[in-house]
């Protein structure tokens, strides 16, 4: 079970108002519909009543257990590369707000130029969807239509 994916999962299923089926969950992670049921195991093992299962799909019961389980990750500072591209794509892309690079920079433990090195790759990669990443006044944000194509 990936941490990164478990916490993916919870993020969807938090973020969701009603059930979510593991296929659903599945297109969004990017994994199968049977790992995303395995995973889901794995979290209720750890993190007993958490998410609760029925016909309909999955959903969190247990709010304060899903919350302790995201904040958890606040504390793991990206190491690598790949790592810290996904970590700036879901701020900019996830959260829905502009995000300054000096707080990204320093959230991450870079430099601001280690921090543009990775926003040209990032730049590079989001051009084949359409996407553009914008800088203004210090903020980042990433403009386009989620209808581009790869």
């Amino acid at each position: 079970m990936s941490s990164d994916r478990s916490r993916e999962i919870v993020r969807i299923l938090e973020s969701g108002a009603s059930w979510t089926t593991a296929s659903q969950i599945a297109s969004q992670v990017g994994c199968s519909s049977r790992t995303v049921k395995s995973d889901i195991t794995a979290l209720n093992r750890t993190h007993e009543g958490m998410i609760v299962a029925s016909s309909k799909g999955y959903r969190i019961e247990d709010a304060t257990a899903a919350a302790q389980l995201l904040s958890q990750q606040a504390n793991e500072v990206p190491q690598t590369a790949e790592a810290r591209k996904r970590y700036i794509l879901f701020e900019l892309l996830m959260r829905h707000r502009k995000v300054r690079a000096a707080d990204l920079a320093e959230s991450l433990y870079i430099s601001l130029a280690t921090l543009d090195n990775e926003l040209v790759a990032i730049k590079r990669e989001l051009s084949g969807y359409g996407l553009v990443l914008r800088s203004r006044a210090g903020s980042l944000y990433i403009e386009g239509s989620a209808s581009g194509e790869k």
